[in-house]
């Protein structure tokens, strides 16, 4: 279930104007719209935590085909702290989201953590890191695959034009989606992959978008 749009202004403003970035605003937008999932659906969500694949490639490696990632956990915050229980739709529980966001990836985004996971991905056995990623890719773990990936500004197959794409993540089984975000010249396209028994699962984009809006609203000057 593909969305594209030219949202990759807005995605990069609201990112820019709280000192993040439109990964973390597609996350945190991801957040919002499950909670208004889980409501309409009646699924209890107690708990979402996506397993994000890092790029793990060096400033100064060549880029070459093929994936170079490592893989982890990181608990959505659908459950943002109301202000008004009893009231109308709170306000500030988008930025919230974001800024838990955030103060998360702020971290993994560090030469520390950058650092740590390069060595983990070149020197790590193969048996260690089989387990790791079967672990990271359990339901028990998590339940979510969510990416973003830039891509090319413009492209070509023989004669024809490439003028859109979209990222489609794996769906692992036991997971209650995949969601993939990806960023093409101007556009920004998200994609949800969702199994058929999933309880309106083809909302997930519209909601995603509207989450989009809330956030851009939340961060306007008034």
């Amino acid at each position: 279930m593909p969305v594209a749009s030219r949202l990759s202004d807005t995605l990069r403003r609201i990112g820019a104007g709280r000192g993040g970035s439109a990964h973390d605003v597609h996350l945190a937008a991801l957040a919002g719209a499950l909670s208004v999932w889980s409501a309409r659906a009646g699924v209890p969500l107690p708990r979402v935590t996506a397993v994000l694949p890092v790029d793990a490639r060096r400033a100064d490696e060549e880029q070459t085909w093929g994936n170079r990632c490592f893989a982890l956990p990181f608990q959505l915050p659908v459950h943002a702290a109301q202000e008004h229980p009893d009231g109308p739709r709170n306000t500030r529980a988008p930025l919230r989201r974001l800024d838990h966001v955030m103060a998360t990836t702020r971290k993994l985004r560090g030469e520390t953590w950058r650092q740590a996971i390069q060595d983990l991905v070149r020197f790590m056995p193969d048996a260690p890191t089989e387990w790791y990623l079967r672990r990271m890719l359990s339901p028990r773990v998590t339940n979510v695959m969510a990416t973003s990936m830039p891509l090319a500004d413009q492209g070509s197959l023989g004669d024809s034009q490439v003028t859109g794409t979209a990222l489609l993540p794996l769906l692992v089984p036991g997971h209650l989606f995949a969601v993939g975000l990806s960023f093409f010249g101007d556009w920004a396209e998200v994609s949800f992959l969702t199994d058929r028994a999933l309880p309106l699962g083809e909302s997930l984009p519209l909601l995603w978008e509207q989450a989009v809006g809330e956030l851009a609203e939340s961060t306007t000057p008034a």
